[in-house]
């Protein structure tokens, strides 16, 4: 493979690493921000057995591990890339 070709993918794996990995440590604030946390649906029967500032943390909460999952998500093929492109370096 052509030198050149190799370090374009290999920052290329690094910026959409970087991009999930960004989602991912701001996430709360995405969250905050968006206003993810007042579209979350919470189940009938926990909803009886929390008050209402808790079923508030409850739904913030699941916002956020959606959004740092949809990060995750978006970090995992720049990973990926880059292995792949390591794996191909002769040292």
């Amino acid at each position: 493979m052509n030198p050149t070709v190799r370090i374009v993918l290999i920052v290329l794996g690094l910026l959409i690493g970087a991009a999930g990995v960004i989602i991912v440590y701001l996430a709360p604030k995405i969250v905050a921000k968006s206003g993810l946390a007042e579209k979350k649906p919470i189940d009938p029967a926990l909803a009886e057995n929390l008050t209402a500032e808790q079923q508030e943390k409850h739904r913030f909460d699941m916002a956020v591990l959606d959004v740092k999952i949809k990060g995750l998500l978006v970090a995992a093929p720049g990973f990926i890339l880059l292995l792949v492109m390591y794996s191909y370096i002769k040292i």
